[in-house]
């Protein structure tokens, strides 16, 4: 695979800059700028991608996670093998969101009845890195003029 994490840091959207300030340790300080998050950013992406090591398929690195809400539709797609997509409905996008996300409850939305889908989309797995217990991430998907951004991130350690 490919190890280019400047290229890959293009897909994260700057709504991820909340998501960075969630996962600092108490004693490390936020970013003071776009650019110093940015760093960040790439910094994770460098540090997941030393601990997996190099790999040639997805599969190799990732295992598909099963979502955990009766509303996020899983979707077909090449990568399922190492990776779970999902229809995220509308009325659950909050939920997502760094600076909207209640650890209280963490899917908090519209129960009206009718569901909103095709906007948002969230790629769901584990790492496969030596140990018992892998970290799981959620990447919520959306489009941001005009790209498919990655609109936030979820870190579930064991």
């Amino acid at each position: 695979m490919d190890d280019n994490y400047e290229r890959a840091s293009g897909y994260v959207s700057q709504s991820c800059d909340a998501c960075v300030d969630m996962y600092l340790s108490e004693r490390e300080k936020p970013p003071a700028s776009q650019e110093e998050y940015a760093t960040a950013i790439r910094k994770a992406l460098n540090g997941v991608g030393q601990r997996v090591g190099r790999v040639e398929h997805l599969k190799d690195a990732l295992e598909p996670v099963r979502p955990a809400h009766e509303d996020l539709r899983a979707v077909e797609q090449t990568g399922e093998q190492a990776y779970t997509l999902v229809a995220v409905p509308e009325e659950l996008e909050s939920s997502f969101l760094c600076h909207k996300r209640s650890t209280k409850d963490p899917y908090v939305g519209d129960d009206s009845g009718a569901k909103h889908y095709g906007k948002y989309y969230a790629t769901l797995f584990m790492f496969r890195t030596p140990g018992e217990h892998p970290a799981a991430l959620t990447l919520l998907w959306g489009k941001e003029n005009g790209q498919w951004k990655i609109l936030s991130y979820e870190v579930v350690t064991p």
